[in-house]
């Protein structure tokens, strides 16, 4: 799997603003809260330790 990185600049109107900020706090909050759950459960694995897929 690639990573790709991209950065940009959003204008949005004012109206647009809140929402955007509303909807991205509710994401970071469900991404933190996914995060903490792998961590507790041992699901995060070092990415040197994965296991390699077979074919």
């Amino acid at each position: 799997m690639s990573t790709i990185t991209v950065q940009l600049k959003l204008t949005p109107a004012p109206e647009q603003a809140a929402v955007l900020e509303a909807t991205l706090r509710a994401l970071n909050d469900h991404a933190n809260h996914v995060s903490r759950i792998a961590h507790e459960t041992g699901a995060l694995v070092p990415a040197g330790h994965r296991a390699r897929a077979r074919h």
